[in-house]
């Protein structure tokens, strides 16, 4: 599927279209490095329970502003298969957008971000994704998700939305995969929440 983004308020150096690649049950999406070599990317992750009780946490007491943070686990590839990402540490970072009273967006407060990347280093702690909450909108990439993602550079990680729209149900925790394609272009391929270990 592909998506073309837009960003009320904001004026895009040109338009932006981004590909969500829905995963093939059973077989991992092959990637090109720039060496030319085909990798496997994740196509699953898991989330232990403690880390889906925190995840829950801080995005229920950062409404209606959006929470963000990152993720700390380990990347395993299982029997020979595609890569697992396992979840087992969430950490909450400031909101920097949100001190600034915007609240449908997201912006890491440096000095928290540093004081988290200190202590996962400490506590030798591998960073395996981000993580950020939508209060009222479905568990998609927005169009400042991911001139957030272009932005920063980020790839070849995990990058977990979890939205908060209908407070009736369960929040929607929706794990992605953010990549190159083979041609360069950036790509979101959500993974398969496969277990919450309880």
């Amino acid at each position: 599927m592909e998506l073309t983004i837009s960003h009320p308020g904001k004026r895009l150096r040109r338009p932006m279209t981004i590909r969500i690649i829905p995963p093939s049950p059973g077989s991992a999406q092959p990637s090109e490095e720039p060496n030319g070599a085909i990798v496997s990317i994740p196509t699953a992750a898991t989330l232990a329970p403690q880390a889906y009780e925190q995840l829950l946490h801080s995005c229920t007491a950062a409404m209606p502003n959006e929470a963000c943070g990152v993720l700390a686990g380990t990347i395993q590839r299982i029997d020979g298969g595609a890569p697992v990402v396992n979840v087992t540490h969430v950490y909450s970072i400031l909101n920097a957008a949100a001190e600034d009273g915007v609240n449908n967006s997201f912006a890491f407060e440096p000095a928290s971000w540093i004081q988290t990347l200190y202590h996962m280093q400490n506590n030798r702690q591998s960073l395996v994704g981000y993580y950020h909450s939508h209060p009222a909108s479905p568990p998609l990439p927005s169009a400042s998700d991911m001139i957030g993602i272009r932005e920063a550079a980020a790839r070849d990680t995990s990058y977990w939305i979890i939205s908060l729209a209908n407070s009736a149900r369960q929040p929607v925790v929706q794990p992605y995969w953010i990549h190159n394609d083979p041609n360069g272009q950036l790509c979101c391929s959500p993974l398969m929440l496969t277990e919450i270990r309880i």
